[in-house]
């Protein structure tokens, strides 16, 4: 049965001002006829946030990579209430991946922001999906610089930016926003050699928010200061790479005013590229 709050998300409303410092960092990196990629979305709340704001440049080329056609169902059904124009929008069912083919993906009825290709308790259902590398998506679909790549996908971003590494080497103008899941880093999936690999090839850091807290522990013992704050969360830019593959790449735990344990301090990265 529907929840409440599920179908106000299918008529486009939505708890906006939770996110603000994301669609603040989404739209920093955002200029008149960006090409954007968003690897999976649930509710296309972002996107509609985005677009519905005042300083949204003009011209972008949105396309929305969804493996789910429930998801994708509710985000039009969102899109068709909350803007007044959408033509612009492209949605591609499938899968970014590190490689091009078929895999199997699982899908959580009561959670479908967590849907994975990992499987977890919350998983009820799977479905084999079609897959394809950045680089086969860019290519296939005439996209070019500047490039907006977006992506909330449960810990993967490890393996599509790994197999990235090699065409993302040879771009110029790119950002990168994802949101960090330190508790899916492993050995096997080290976002710590990820990030490694990305500095060497030209990116740096544009924006950092911080989890659970305005300033967390880690960020106060090195002296950083948000620019700005939004509930519990905060924005800092002038953020050392070392400071982030210390601290955006493991689970570091930290008891919140509430009590409640937070297992990380950043919660989301906006890296560029400009040359």
């Amino acid at each position: 049965r529907a929840t409440f709050s599920k179908i106000l998300k299918n008529y486009g409303y939505f708890q906006r001002e939770r996110e603000i410092n994301f669609t603040d960092m989404y739209l920093h990196a955002l200029e008149e006829g960006t090409n954007i990629i968003e690897i999976g979305s649930s509710d296309c709340s972002e996107i509609i946030s985005v677009r519905k704001h005042v300083n949204c440049p003009k011209n972008l080329k949105i396309n929305i990579i969804e493996p789910s056609q429930e998801n994708i169902l509710n985000c039009k059904k969102a899109i068709r209430r909350s803007l007044k124009q959408y033509d612009d929008i492209n949605f591609v069912k499938g899968a970014v991946d590190e490689s091009d083919g078929h895999k199997e993906f699982y899908l959580s009825t009561a959670r479908p922001n967590l849907n994975s290709f990992s499987k977890l308790p919350i998983h009820d259902r799977s479905e084999g999906v079609k897959t394809f590398t950045l680089k086969t998506f860019y290519e296939d679909h005439n996209l070019n610089s500047p490039l907006f790549i977006k992506m909330d996908i449960e810990g993967h971003e490890v393996k599509i930016l790994d197999a990235s590494i090699e065409f993302l080497k040879f771009m110029n103008n790119v950002y990168i926003l994802l949101e960090i899941h330190p508790i899916a880093y492993t050995p096997d999936n080290s976002f710590y050699q990820t990030l490694i690999n990305l500095f060497q090839i030209g990116f740096d850091v544009s924006l950092v928010e911080s989890a659970g807290v305005p300033i967390p522990k880690t960020f106060k013992e090195n002296n950083y200061t948000p620019f700005k704050v939004q509930n519990n969360r905060g924005l800092y830019n002038k953020v050392s790479k070392e400071f982030l593959l210390q601290n955006a790449t493991k689970n570091i735990q930290d008891y919140l005013e509430d009590s409640s344990l937070s297992l990380k301090q950043v919660r989301s990265i906006l890296l560029h590229k400009e040359i």
